[in-house]
C-alpha cells in the first residue's frame, strides 16, 4: 500500500451517470465471468506478493548468516581488519536505513 502510494496515481471516482456500470453490463452480455476475473486476479496478485515475500526471506537469511560468521571470526581473535569492515557494514547498513525513511 506505501508502495502504491508513493508511486502511482489513482484515477478519478466512477462517474454518476451510470457508463461504468453499462460496461459492466457489456462486459458481462459478452460472456465474461466478472466474478471469477475477479477472483483469478486476486489469486495471482497473492501468489506474487507470497513469492516476493519468500525471496526477501531468503535475502535477509543469507546475510543475517554471512553477518553471523564474520561476528563468529571476530570473536575468535580477528584482526582488526576484520573489526572494520564489520563497522563498515554496519555504517553503510545504517545510511541505507535512514534513506529509505520517510
Amino acid at each position: 500500500m506505501k508502495a502504491l502510494a508513493e508511486h502511482s496515481e489513482l484515477g478519478a471516482l466512477l462517474p454518476a451517470d451510470g457508463a461504468t456500470a453499462r460496461r459492466v453490463h457489456a462486459v458481462r452480455q459478452a460472456g465474461i465471468d466478472i466474478g471469477a476475473l475477479a477472483t483469478q486476479l486476486q489469486e495471482e496478485g497473492a501468489q506474487f506478493v507470497r513469492e516476493s515475500w519468500y525471496e526477501l526471506l531468503e535475502v535477509i537469511a543469507s546475510k543475517s548468516a554471512a553477518l553471523a560468521r564474520l561476528v563468529r571470526h571476530m570473536d575468535s581473535g580477528a584482526s582488526s581488519s576484520g573489526k572494520v569492515l564489520l563497522t563498515r557494514i554496519i555504517q553503510h547498513s545504517r545510511a541505507r536505513q535512514s534513506l529509505s525513511s520517510p
